[in-house]
């Protein structure tokens, strides 16, 4: 055994001497600055573009044999600027030679890229400057591949890069993309094995007007005969937005993508931009609601998408939604969001979305309910204000078509209803609007206007069909404190079309410390005609009429009582008189 250990020590020796004797040798008798122009001719060949190597090339030769690399430039293609399209201010990356030698195995050690610089355009024709083609000229005929053509194995044992950018135009769009301050990390790459994979850079013009710092690490998992990739651990931050799981592309010719991602926070609100300002009277007039609505269809049709996110937290809107789920299956043009549940202000929402642009219309279909939401809260936290609080029911099941808004309006058909509990409405004091009517068409004193005015809802419920944009409602009730409303009507949406009518039915008799003669209305209706727009609605309510029908029917009861007081009288009388 002792011998066994001792003639490994000394093969083991030698070679290492070897290695070093090689290096020593390759190092004093090869200059590969003598390579030169061999290198730019060749790459000129390869790809039709210009190589150029402005600094010095040198040798590494301990622990094993590589070459430095100063500043090198690749230019662009014809009818392209005339700057590089990529460039390096310096590289380096050497070759073990004992695997090499040994047993006709590859391995190059750490690759190093400083400063790389990359200029991508994209014409508006569809041609772009990053489409490699060779140079025109006879074409070498390829050579048959051999079992021991090449080495057995093949593996890096890392790359890096550092502060690189990248530039891409777009000229079609006018879209600007700039990454800054680029930094990657690659791990040991061997062929079927995964690798680590580390990222960071900065980001100006991913998102519409916004700079961003972005970062990536995950294990890769590559195969090159399946044409697959797929992205394991894998940790995504965008700023403070933190994404986590894993990202699969089972084939890349057809395009699928899967995915599934969890997110503990996400503020939508951040990638819609800042608010848009108020346009003028002019601009409002030429907006029609008959502009295209220009959906990327073709895109559209071409997603392949299985995938699911999870988000904690997400803002969307100015309302926070929680415990997010969220399925997105799309293939052919068929894009559906299902399920999609969340929990908002102490109360679920469940939606079922479908947009099918496989046609020359896209189609959309809605299956949504909000069950036992605190509207005042989700009111509030979208607008800013509410004046309604309560707890809300609402579903929605319709369906639409088309390519414009009004053509999306006019095609809406469906059914909606809703429905509220502990309900209150702020700004109204129906009551105090009913005495102070009834004082002004009796010419008596007004009652004292509350400071704070509000009306309880103690019942809300209705349902309406929609048929080709219009909102027939026709079973509608509500109820107030002594109170009972019940309404039927429409609403056209492609108009803004509202004709409606309430009644309003007093069932007992407030008591506010004094006879105000509210007696009067008990039993009697109350039209409310509600017309115009729903951004600007007219009230019609005909309180002189309502009042004297209420006295003229009280006066009328009244004279019916005397009459049955003089009537009884009467028959008394003459029961007496005929003894």
């Amino acid at each position: 055994m002792a011998k066994l250990i001792r003639w490994v020590g000394i093969i083991v020796g030698l070679l290492v001497l070897l290695s070093i004797l090689l290096s020593v040798a390759v190092y004093m008798l090869v200059d590969p600055n003598d390579y030169r122009a061999e290198i730019e001719t060749a790459v000129t060949d390869a790809t039709g573009r210009t190589l150029s190597i402005d600094g010095e090339l040198s040798l590494k030769t301990f622990p094993c044999c590589g070459i430095r690399l100063g500043a090198l430039s690749l230019s662009n293609p014809p009818g392209f600027p005339d700057q590089p399209f990529a460039s390096i201010e310096g590289a380096a990356v050497s070759v073990q030679l004992l695997p090499l030698i040994l047993s006709q195995e590859l391995h190059i050690g750490q690759v190093e890229l400083a400063g790389l610089d990359l200029q991508m355009i994209s014409r508006a024709d569809g041609t772009n400057n990053w489409e490699m083609g060779g140079a025109t000229g006879a074409e070498t005929e390829a050579e048959p591949d051999t079992a021991d053509s090449g080495p057995g194995e093949f593996g890096v044992a890392g790359v890096s890069v550092s502060d690189g950018q990248i530039a891409y135009r777009d000229e079609a769009t006018g879209g600007d993309i700039r990454l800054s301050d680029i930094n990657i990390s690659i791990g040991k790459v061997a062929l079927g094995e995964p690798f680590s994979l580390s990222m960071a850079f900065n980001a100006e013009g991913l998102l519409e007007g916004m700079k961003n710092a972005v970062s990536l690490d995950t294990d890769v998992s590559l195969d090159l005969d399946a044409g697959s990739v797929a992205l394991e651990n894998l940790g995504l931050a965008l700023d403070d937005i933190v994404a986590k799981g894993w990202l699969r592309i089972p084939d890349m010719d057809q395009g699928q993508i899967a995915f599934d991602l969890a997110v503990d926070a996400l503020d939508a609100d951040i990638f819609l931009g800042p608010p848009a300002e108020e346009p003028e009277p002019a601009s409002e007039a030429e907006t029609t609601g008959d502009e295209p609505l220009d959906l990327p269809l073709q895109d559209l049709r071409a997603l392949n998408i299985d995938g699911s996110l999870g988000i904690g937290e997400l803002k969307a809107a100015g309302a926070t939604l929680t415990n997010v789920k969220l399925g997105l299956v799309a293939k052919n043009g068929l894009i559906r969001l299902n399920p999609f549940n969340a929990d908002l202000y102490g109360g679920s929402y469940a939606g079922d979305v479908q947009l099918d642009a496989r046609g020359q219309k896209p189609k959309v279909s809605l299956n949504d309910t909000l069950s036992s939401v605190h509207l005042g809260e989700l009111l509030t936290a979208m607008t800013g204000e509410s004046q309604l609080a309560g707890i809300g029911n609402l579903s929605i099941d319709a369906t639409t078509t088309g390519n414009t808004v009004n053509e999306m309006m006019g095609a809406l058909n469906g059914d909606v209803s809703l429905s509220m509990d502990e309900g209150r409405y702020l700004g109204t004091d129906i009551w105090y609007e009913i005495r102070k009517a009834k004082a002004k068409y009796s010419k008596t004193d007004l009652p004292e206007e509350p400071e704070n005015p509000y009306t309880d809802v103690t019942e809300f419920s209705g349902s309406a069909n929609v048929t080709n944009g219009v909102v027939r409602n026709d079973e509608f009730t509500a109820g107030a404190p002594f109170l009972r409303l019940t309404g039927n009507g429409s609403i056209n949406l492609l108009t803004d079309a509202l004709d409606y009518r309430l009644i309003a039915r007093m069932v007992g008799t407030p008591e506010f410390g004094g006879d105000e003669g509210l007696g009067e209305l008990e039993g009697i209706d109350i039209p409310v005609d509600l017309s115009g727009s729903l951004d600007s609605i007219d009230f019609s309510i005909d309180w002189g009429g309502i009042f004297g029908s209420a006295i003229e029917q009280k006066k009328e009861e009244k004279k019916e009582e005397v009459r049955e007081r003089a009537k009884k009288k009467l028959e008394g009388l003459k029961d007496k008189l005929s003894f």
